[in-house]
């Protein structure tokens, strides 16, 4: 049997993983089985065959997992013989090869083995959820204990945790061991328990740079270091990704035109949810100024390392008064 499972929600797709793997084990449980993982870069295509054709009463029932095998493949021969292997394994209900993979990109090399794989019956694309689909989440989360979070509870929950399910995951399980696992979520439960990362908290100061807000960017830089925020090692390195994912997206949306965030995000390899957060800012910069923000945020990361005689909390100042 072979299964793709691909998408950008890592979260649910590793639960889909992890699901197949102990149903697998538990089919097999009394027979020899072979579970395996293999990077791309260790992958033998001869190998995959003499370890999946080679059967016999006896033989090890094998499930195998490959990551992202397909993901950038440009060789159309490589592709031809995978597919042929593929299709081979298709009717083994022993053998199990997953292919693990992040959003695939459709081209006239791999359009035939992608469409291939996409139509077989246990193959899936786990895309990023909504904002329903993410309270259908927490709802499900739930149900096991007989638990239920009330809606305003529910509303911050997701503000504070966005897209990110693994993140969400975390907080649910904070939340649930401090009801001690019964009874109803409040609003004050999720206020108490969870709090907005650095990530969040340096937004604000993202969106004061974007508005050439001089003096609200410099209370937000105050109020960061306030919060216990180290300005070298946490809010220097956090405002220079932001600002490098903003450039990110000006530069494939100037080349490439506009597209949605989860296609962004596959893209330049960010999370779904700062790229959202990303794509909100982008006509507020050009694309030179963006560089150039970028750029003197790396200078004052470097300067901060190596100079210990200028300030960072001077060179920054200045960086926002220059805006």
């Amino acid at each position: 049997m072979i299964i793709l499972l691909q998408g950008a929600d890592t979260f649910s797709l590793k639960e889909r993983l992890n699901f197949l793997k102990e149903s697998f084990v538990k089919k097999y449980k009394d027979s020899a089985i072979n579970i395996l993982e293999i990077d791309s870069k260790d992958f033998d295509i001869n190998k995959l065959r003499s370890q999946m054709l080679s059967g016999g009463l006896f033989a090890a029932k094998r499930f195998i997992i490959i990551k992202n095998l397909l993901s950038g493949q440009k060789d159309k021969k490589f592709l031809e013989e995978l597919g042929q292997t593929i299709e081979s394994l298709a009717d083994d209900k022993d053998n199990i090869v997953i292919l693990q993979e992040g959003n695939l990109k459709t081209n006239e090399v791999n359009k035939k083995i992608i469409d291939y794989l996409t139509k077989q019956k246990y193959s899936k694309k786990f895309d990023i959820l909504a904002r329903a689909q993410i309270g259908q989440k927490i709802n499900k989360m739930l149900v096991k204990y007989k638990m239920i979070i009330d809606a305003p509870a529910k509303d911050l929950l997701i503000e504070r945790c966005g897209s990110d399910l693994w993140l969400l995951n975390n907080e649910m399980n904070k939340l649930l061991a401090f009801k001690n696992f019964t009874g109803k979520i409040i609003l004050g439960d999720v206020d108490l328990m969870t709090r907005p990362g650095l990530e969040e908290k340096v937004w604000p100061l993202i969106d004061a740079l974007a508005q050439r807000q001089k003096s609200r960017a410099l209370k937000e830089i105050e109020n960061l270091m306030a919060g216990g925020a180290d300005l070298h090692s946490m809010i220097i390195p956090m405002l220079a990704w932001q600002i490098r994912i903003i450039l990110k997206i000006k530069s494939v949306i100037v080349s490439s035109g506009p597209t949605d965030p989860y296609h962004l995000a596959a893209e330049i390899k960010e999370k779904p949810y700062a790229v959202q957060k990303a794509i909100n800012k982008i006509d507020d910069f050009g694309l030179g100024e963006i560089k150039n923000i970028y750029h003197r945020l790396m200078e004052i990361d470097i300067s901060s390392k190596t100079n210990s005689k200028i300030d960072p909390i001077v060179l920054i100042d200045l960086l926002i008064l220059s805006l």
